[in-house]
């Protein structure tokens, strides 16, 4: 073959190196028609082509049709930036060098490389001549979508660009065209008519319409914005106009790559020996522009502006005047927020060169308010005033003056005048004299600082610093501290705040390679959370080394040297080491209490003993033991606070304090248990306790009432209790019986009273169920969470606060098995059951129904997880006297009969179901089943009737009368109340004699033909003469006309005839 073609070959093909060719050529000295394979390094190629003018082959012409392979066209054109290519299409044209180029091609590329991303879906039809493409191209590939119709012109002196590109969608993260932004996606239309090379001779239009931009933050939308750019007279002039953007202009002579150079020119201008910038002559522009917020944060996500920020000025390089203007409502950048900020620059004003007013500026350390800067120059001097407002409530107060200069050996120079500051409640003055000049001279481009003496005073507090450096060669910085209070510059630590006064040096000194740093302190009447500490003294000095250190530090008060601690600090390597003895003697424990927040307080005693901290700084390990004496703490939401007994030993081993069965009583009742277990530390910040308590009798909750708790009461208990998790996130759970005294409260808030034949009706609704337990459970136990688990006995009194208005509530003793959940996420719940043995349901309303029903033995109570939910199956009894007359046409007796008011109580709390009877006992079993027919004579309404009235005024209703007689009643219902108040008063609850007051209303019924009953004193007793005797008796004196006996009683008197009791002889009358 080369004896056929001899150097007819392009020069391009040397990129193929050694290749293979299979097919048929027909050649002739100035032609030739191949249809061949060629197989190269770089890829293969399929041809069938026609290739004239052969003897002049880099301009040979060509046609037919051409098929590449994984095809490294990169390597051919050597741009990297390309890779494989694998096309099929028709081409026409000629030349094979870039330069001389023509060709016309129309087919499909199903692959093509480019900056490491394979596009696919490529149509093509159009012709490339010599650095120019004129045609369409289509893309549909899954990243890129587009369609391309126009002209891009690059042959000529000036390029050319005129063509439409519509981006159906474009992923620019996947296509690794722009890679900051996780997810960045593109559409929108671009139409482009503009000659120029440089963004200095561009001139044209250019206007983008519909364009979207996703970022993983958002989306923005830019309905259009068009871009003008032309030249008259040699003045050039942009324009931007965009809603969305910006609008506004830039018009003069100047060059874009020294508009920095310029500027910098004109404000070093004022300097004597400043150096300027070699720009080139008489450049200046005027610009005006106002931006909008979306454009610079698809650029800048960490900085976003208000709509409405304006940039206004003018540049002259030749008379080196600088004047600009800048305001915008809010700038949010990189953290820091400055609010309706206006700067103003005018380097030749002879009042002022520049002036800065801002609202606010906050920072992620400090916050600023109505900053007020004012600059002007006077004798090559720029002289700057500042005032501004910070710390909370902006109660601290910045006057600060200072200065910018350059000296004759070209340096820069900053110092402070006179000034003054609050920080911290402490008023400080900055004065410079001729011992303390209070400046920095330094060189940039050397990296040379030389720190002149600065001295800062606050009354009798001190701090001087001074020092130079001299790049990493040369470093001296000292610092002095005299009587300087903690709380000036220390920041607030939650739950640790310290104080004192700090006197003493801190040196930074590096010299021949050597580094000698020193900390010599004394902070006196040192103070944690406000507990004096007494002197705490520090010695640290660097052993040859900036990272490795010889440390002293030890505090002692007036009594003793409470801690000593000597040893090293190793920063040479990743992790810090420390190497550190540590003695400690009767050192008090009560600063550190507010550390356990609300979960642990009162932390309390003194601590002495040794141990060593060897490791990592961060996390050591420590070994030694430790001597508690009159320690104690509490645990704030149980309301239950614990001394330990004696002295008390602690293990110190890892990361461990480790407790062997150490002795603690409540302070209240002197109740008794055992502690043991472990509280262990991650790196010193979190703290992980694992402790467990054993006791026979302990006290373990002590709450009383309050609108915040879900539960109250005081219980004892006999078993164990652990205590475990993060000191914020603690979790408490319990397995125990309840001893004797325990009572365990549940208060109910809401209820509401008599609808229809439910005599107490439960309300709430669950959303308010949730959200009170939520807002309880956060407000009362952050970071705790309750685990009990109860074994009930009949020691235990278990109550349920139905309403807290009037103060109707379930009360009895039982056994059972409950468990209590409780955490900070709002979660309260409840399981287990409550089984009475014997017990009172206290009704009360509206301070006239003061009754108490006795609950009989076997009745449940059990939840399973809403407390609110609880369902009950209860059954109580009111024993009640009423003449049963009114309703009954056979009984003509004016006495009063024993009367039982049964209420049965099932169901849910809130959805409970009360099945409410009346049982006469003691009488005549006629007349009992007579009342029990017209009771229930399918009218239930009238039962719950009867059995209101009994309840409230001991009487049957007349159901022959429209209403009660208010009088009466009223009057009934009050004597009812001063009589039950006054037996209480005369009797003892463990008297064996009781003695009782009551008074009965009398019956006004307007019948003639009934007996009138008057109203009635009774007077009754109670009493046991022995084991085996019983006395019951009731005296009733009438007051009124109608009864003529004066005096009329009841007695009965019990003999029991075994030691059950149940076989009994009765004599009465």
């Amino acid at each position: 073959l080369p004896n056929l073609l001899g150097k007819t070959l392009p020069s391009s093909f040397d990129k193929l190196g050694q290749f293979n060719l299979q097919g048929t050529v027909f050649a002739t000295p100035t032609q030739v028609i191949a249809d061949v394979i060629l197989s190269s390094s770089i890829g293969k190629a399929i041809a069938d082509l026609e290739i004239g003018n052969v003897d002049n082959i880099d301009f040979a012409t060509y046609s037919g049709k051409v098929s590449l392979e994984n095809f490294r066209i990169g390597a051919l054109f050597n741009d990297a930036t390309f890779g494989k290519v694998s096309l099929n299409g028709t081409v026409k044209g000629s030349g094979f060098r870039l330069d001389n180029i023509n060709t016309k091609f129309n087919g499909n590329v199903s692959q093509l490389v480019y900056n490491d991303y394979n596009y696919k879906n490529i149509n093509a039809n159009g012709q490339y001549q010599n650095n120019k493409f004129d045609g369409v191209l289509t893309i549909d590939d899954e990243n890129f979508k587009m369609k391309f119709n126009g002209l891009a012109d690059l042959s000529g002196k000036v390029n050319r660009f005129d063509f439409i590109s519509e981006i159906g969608y474009l992923n620019l993260k996947n296509t690794n065209l722009f890679s900051r932004d996780s997810i960045s996606k593109l559409k929108g239309i671009i139409e482009i008519d503009v000659e120029g090379n440089m963004f200095d001779d561009i001139v044209g239009n250019a206007t983008f319409k519909n364009i979207f931009y996703t970022n993983e933050k958002q989306e923005f939308s830019f309905k259009e914005f068009k871009f003008k750019s032309s030249v008259k007279d040699s003045i050039k002039t942009i324009e931007v106009n965009s809603e969305d953007i910006a609008k506004g202009y830039l018009t003069g002579k100047f060059s874009f790559d020294e508009i920095v150079q310029v500027s910098q020119n004109a404000l070093g201008s004022i300097y004597n020996n400043y150096e300027p910038y070699k720009v080139a002559p008489n450049q200046y522009l005027d610009f005006n522009f106002t931006i909008y917020n979306q454009i610079i944060t698809v650029f800048f996500p960490e900085v976003s502006i208000d709509n409405n920020t304006k940039i206004k000025g003018k540049i002259q390089s030749n008379k080196n005047q600088l004047k600009l203007s800048i305001s915008s409502p809010k700038i949010d950048a990189y953290g820091n927020e400055l609010k309706d900020v206006l700067l103003r620059t005018d380097n030749q004003n002879p009042f002022y060169n520049s002036h800065l007013t801002a609202s606010e500026v906050n920072t992620k350390y400090y916050n600023v308010s109505k900053l007020n800067l004012l600059n002007r120059t006077e004798n090559d001097t720029l002289f700057f005033k500042s005032e501004f407002k910070g710390g909370p409530n902006n109660k601290e107060d910045f006057n600060l003056d200072f200065f910018y200069t350059i000296n004759i050996e070209k340096k820069s120079v900053v110092g402070f005048e006179e000034s003054t500051f609050v920080f911290k409640n402490k008023a400080w003055t900055i004065k410079p004299d001729e011992t303390n000049i209070d400046k920095i001279t330094f060189d940039l481009k050397n990296y040379e600082f030389n720190f002149s003496q600065f001295k800062i005073v606050s009354g009798e507090q001190k701090i001087e610093f001074s020092g130079n450096l001299k790049g990493s060669e040369e470093i001296y910085l000292l610092a002095d501290f005299n009587k300087v209070n903690l709380d000036s510059f220390l920041p607030k630590i939650d739950s640790l705040a310290v104080n004192g006064n700090v006197t003493g040096h801190l040196d930074f000194i590096k010299k021949d390679n050597v580094y000698n740093p020193e900390a010599i302190l004394v902070i006196k009447d040192f103070e944690v959370n406000k507990f004096k500490q007494g002197d705490l003294a520090i010695n640290i000095k660097g052993d040859n080394s900036y990272q490795k250190y010889n440390v002293e530090m030890s505090i002692s008060n007036e009594k003793v040297r409470s801690i000593d601690a000597i040893g090293s600090l190793d920063f040479t390597g990743k992790k810090p080491l420390v190497d550190l003895e540590v003695f400690l003697e009767d050192y008090y424990l009560d600063a550190f209490s507010p550390l356990g927040q609300d979960v642990i307080s009162s932390l309390r005693g003194s601590v002495s003993g040794n141990f060593t901290m060897i490791g990592f700084l961060g996390n050591p390990e420590m070994e030694g033991i430790l001597r508690l004496k009159n320690a104690g703490l509490k645990f704030p939401y149980l309301n239950v606070d614990y001394d330990f007994q004696g002295e008390s030993i602690i293990s110190l081993l890892g990361q461990s304090f480790i407790f062997e069965d150490l002795r603690i009583f409540d302070t209240k009742y002197k109740t008794r248990g055992i502690l043991k277990g472990n509280i262990s530390h991650r790196n010193f910040e979190q703290w992980f306790l694992d402790l467990e308590i054993s006791t026979k009798n302990l006290l373990v909750l002590d709450k009383e009432n309050s609108e915040e708790v879900v539960f109250y009461g005081t219980a004892f208990m006999d078993g164990t209790a652990s205590i475990s998790g993060l000191t914020d996130q603690l979790s408490i759970e319990v397995n125990a019986k309840t001893n004797p005294k325990t009572t365990f409260v549940v208060p109910l808030k809401d209820i509401e009273t008599v609808d229809n034949f439910k005599l107490i009706l439960f309300k709430t609704d669950a959303l308010k169920i949730e959200e009170r337990q939520r807002e309880i459970a956060e407000y009362a136990m952050k970071g705790l969470t309750l685990d009990i688990n109860l074994e009930l006995t009949k020691d235990a009194e278990a109550q349920i606060v139905i309403d807290e208005i009037y103060g109707s509530k379930l009360t009895g003793r039982g056994s059972g098995d409950l468990q209590i959940l409780v955490n900070t996420r709002g979660m309260f719940n409840m399981y287990g059951d409550f089984t009475i043995d014997n017990g009172v349901y206290d009704f009360k309303y509206g301070g006239i129904i003061n009754k108490p029903f006795v609950i009989q033995k076997g009745g449940t109570i059990s939840w399973n997880g809403n407390p609110y939910e609880a369902n009950l199956d209860v059954t109580a009894i009111y024993k009640a006297k009423a003449n049963p007359g009114v309703l009954l046409e056979n009984f003509n007796s004016t006495r009063k009969e024993d009367i039982d008011l049964v209420t049965r109580i099932s169901g849910g709390l809130f959805s409970s179901k009360q099945e409410l009877d009346i049982k006469l006992t003691n009488v005549d079993p006629t007349i009992a089943n007579e009342l029990e027919f017209i009771l229930n004579d399918n009218n239930i309404n009238e039962k719950t009737t009867q059995f209101i009235s009994l309840l409230a005024f001991g009487a049957f209703r007349n159901p022959d009368r429209i209403s009660f007689d208010v009088n009466n009643t009223l009057s009934g219902t009050a004597s009812s109340a001063i009589a039950s108040a006054f037996s209480s008063l005369l009797n003892s609850p463990d008297s064996k004699f009781q003695f009782g007051v009551n008074y009965t209303q009398g019956d006004r019924g307007n019948n003639l033909n009934r007996l009138l009953i008057d109203n009635q004193v009774d007077v009754s007793f109670s009493t046991q003469l022995s084991d085996r005797v019983i006395i019951n008796g009731e005296i009733g004196v009438p007051l009124g006309a109608q009864t003529q006996s004066s005096v009329i009683g009841e007695v009965k008197i019990e003999f029991l005839l075994n030691k059950e009791g149940n076989f009994r002889g009765v004599i009465f009358n």
